[in-house]
């Protein structure tokens, strides 16, 4: 998902409930400069605040990270499903049509598109949306891949245990650089 899409989604969300940015952010135990910058889409919560966000607003966490493109994934025919089941779906052109279909794909699929698409991966924190299906394999690779869009309140230790020390290592030395 775009961190602009996502960003108007909780922005919508939010005001539905009559809350302001302050409210929400007292709420997750964060700065009003965060929310901001999430609304404005110029960045992505944490993992941990994707839960707390989908508590709050009282949606699942799919449903928070579809955002617009719930409405697309809805619509898929019977014949839709089977070419992403089979992994040749003309749906499937970039990283955030694997994060909107997944729910139609096994994880084994979703591995193979995430490391053809990878490259569309436009910020480090999109790893996080399909971080259960991964393999440790190709979460490292995709990890590796995107470590120089680290941003600086990117909680890394939420890859801890699920990637090698290895790695792990070199992402915190990415994010140190920066």
């Amino acid at each position: 998902m775009e961190s602009k899409k996502l960003g108007e989604h909780i922005a919508k969300l939010r005001k539905e409930r009559h809350m302001t940015q302050a409210e929400l952010a007292d709420r997750l135990y964060i700065t009003e400069k965060a929310v901001s910058k999430w609304e404005c889409g110029n960045g992505f919560p944490d993992l941990d605040n994707i839960g707390k966000l989908a508590a709050i607003f009282d949606i699942s966490i799919d449903e928070l990270l579809q955002a617009k493109e719930k409405h697309k994934s809805e619509t898929v025919s019977e014949e839709q499903i089977l070419q992403l089941q089979e992994g040749d779906s003309p749906l499937i052109n970039c990283y955030e049509d694997i994060v909107v279909y997944s729910s139609h794909m096994s994880s084994p699929l979703i591995n193979r598109l995430a490391e053809k698409y990878m490259d569309t991966i436009t910020q480090f924190e999109e790893i996080f949306y399909l971080l259960d299906y991964f393999t440790q394999e190709t979460l490292q690779k995709l990890c590796l891949y995107h470590k120089e869009k680290i941003a600086e309140d990117t909680d890394l230790a939420l890859l801890s245990g699920r990637i090698s020390n290895d790695c792990f290592s070199a992402l915190c030395e990415s994010k140190q650089a920066r």
